[in-house]
C-alpha cells in the first residue's frame, strides 16, 4: 500500500519522473522520517507513530534494492488482487479457514477420500462425540480408519478457539 500511495502522492514536475521521484522519496523518508514529510493522516500517525529512522539499519544500496522491489511488486493491481483474495478468504466459514491454516485439506476433502478420510466420513464417525474428534486432531491417530495407511499427525498447538471452529465445521453436514 505504501508503494501504491506514494506513487499517487508524489507530484513531479515531469510525469515521466514519477517512479524515480517516488523511489527517492521512500529512500529519503526511510533514513530521515518526519511528520512534515509523512503522507499519513493525523489519526494514523497518532495510532502508529512516526516510523523510526533506518539510517543505521540499511545501506543506500539496500534501499535502492528495496525500492526497486517495492515499486515493481507492490503495484495497484497486486494490492487490489490481495484485497480481493483476503475478502474471499474471509467470506468462507471459519472452520474451513482453520482447515486451510493448518493444512488439513492436504490430506482430507469435504466429500472425497484422499490420503485420509473425507470430512463427511469423519463427521459420521464422530457425530456423537466432539471430544473424541478433538482428541484425534490434537493427538493424531494411526490405524483408526480402514483402507487408510497414513498417520494423522498430532496438532497440539491449535488454539481452543480454532479447535472449536474446526470441529464444528467438520461435524456440520452443511459444511462448504
Amino acid at each position: 500500500a505504501v508503494a501504491f500511495h506514494v506513487l499517487n502522492f508524489i507530484k513531479p514536475s515531469d510525469e515521466s519522473q514519477r517512479l524515480q521521484a517516488s523511489k527517492e522519496f521512500v529512500m529519503d523518508y526511510a533514513l530521515y522520517p518526519s511528520v512534515e514529510k509523512s503522507f499519513c493522516d493525523e489519526a494514523s500517525l497518532k495510532i502508529y507513530g512516526l516510523m523510526p529512522s533506518q539510517e543505521k539499519n540499511v545501506t543506500k544500496d539496500e534501499l535502492v534494492a528495496i525500492t526497486d522491489y517495492m515499486f515493481s511488486h507492490y503495484t495497484r493491481d497486486n494490492l487490489l488482487s490481495a484485497i480481493k483474495e483476503k475478502s474471499e478468504f474471509d467470506s468462507i466459514p471459519a472452520g474451513r479457514r482453520v482447515a486451510i491454516k493448518f493444512g488439513c485439506l492436504s490430506c482430507h476433502r469435504i466429500d472425497k477420500n484422499l490420503v485420509g478420510p473425507s470430512f463427511a466420513q469423519i463427521s459420521k464417525k464422530f457425530i456423537s462425540s466432539k471430544d473424541k474428534l478433538k482428541n484425534s486432531i490434537t493427538n493424531g491417530s494411526k490405524g483408526n480408519w480402514e483402507n487408510f495407511k497414513a498417520t494423522m499427525p498430532p496438532f497440539k498447538k491449535i488454539s481452543n478457539d480454532d479447535m472449536d471452529k474446526l470441529t464444528e465445521w467438520i461435524l456440520n453436514p452443511d459444511r462448504k
